[in-house]
């Protein structure tokens, strides 16, 4: 009985063996894929002229984009994907250019923004900066999630100073949906950096169907909560204007039994449009054709 009992247990041993040495051979293989991975980004980034001209300027985007290509290869950025906070479209805007979209309010409390930015360059760096390519951005408010991560003005703006020259200059647009005034506000805050161009750039889309100045807005795969919040807004329009409208001493202008006068109470030019009116003929107004002769316009 003893020797049977010897017998199994060498042959447990003799799988088991035979098990741990395929699981130790399966590591190894997937080490060396890794290995292999990586040493292919290292190829890839020695080979970009822009990082090698990039390391003497932007020491820190550079540190950070290197650091973002040996995460994805270990695929370190499966959780950030699934934010969906970032993304390229699938399509370009109505000049060709590329659209990247953001979703901040997808960013729940605590999240590393730090990975957060260095998917963000992954995104954006073979278009806008080594194929340096015009772009257009798409960029969500938050205006439902009061838990998500909030972008403070001091992170914007060492973003803002941490990208290279191709970010800002290549950027076309800026299309920011459904802006809140502490959004405008922040930008203001901003404008001593931005350039002057910068807000010939920018589009406050207070609807979504407003982005359809540079982008199909039908194209792009918005959140419904973003097209959620869109309905809500117009509910509330809706609301305010019915209210207005059933206020009392809402009416005609001027009420009756006013007179009006665009100059003064006691006849002048006012009367005598007036009585231009009541004889069935227009108005004579000496600036009808334009904005008066003092009009002048300052230079930007």
């Amino acid at each position: 009985m003893s020797s049977l009992s010897d017998s199994a247990f060498l042959a447990h041993v003799s799988k088991r063996g035979r098990g741990e040495g395929l699981l130790e051979q399966s590591t190894s293989t997937a080490r060396e894929a890794n290995t292999s991975a990586l040493a292919l980004n290292i190829a890839q980034q020695t080979q970009d002229a822009s990082l090698q001209r990039l390391s003497t300027t932007n020491k820190e985007y550079v540190r950070l984009y290197n650091r973002a290509t040996v995460l994805s290869a270990e695929g370190g950025f499966r959780d950030i994907e699934k934010l969906d906070a970032i993304r390229r479209a699938q399509i370009k805007d109505k000049f060709g250019r590329d659209v990247f979209m953001f979703f901040p309010g997808n960013l729940p409390a605590g999240v590393d923004l730090s990975k957060v930015v260095m998917y963000g360059l992954l995104c954006m760096h073979e278009s806008v900066v080594k194929q340096n390519n015009p772009y257009t951005i798409v960029w969500a408010c938050n205006n439902e999630n009061d838990e998500a991560q909030s972008l403070s003005y001091l992170w914007l703006r060492r973003q803002y100073y941490m990208v290279p020259h191709e970010y800002h200059a290549n950027m076309r647009c800026l299309a920011v949906v459904h802006p809140r005034v502490g959004v405008r506000m922040m930008l203001l805050l901003l404008s001593y950096m931005l350039k002057r161009s910068f807000w010939d750039k920018l589009i406050y889309a207070d609807r979504i169907e407003f982005l359809d100045e540079v982008v199909n807005p039908k194209l792009l795969d918005l959140p419904r909560e973003l097209h959620a919040y869109d309905k809500l807004l117009d509910t509330q329009a809706y609301a305010t204007a019915d209210a207005a409208l059933n206020s009392p001493g809402f009416g005609t202008f001027p009420p009756a039994g006013v007179g009006f006068s665009p100059v003064g109470l006691d006849g002048g030019v006012g009367a005598d449009i007036g009585a231009a009116y009541a004889g069935g003929g227009a108005p004579a107004c000496p600036y009808a054709s334009g904005l008066g002769p003092e009009t002048k316009y300052e230079e930007e």
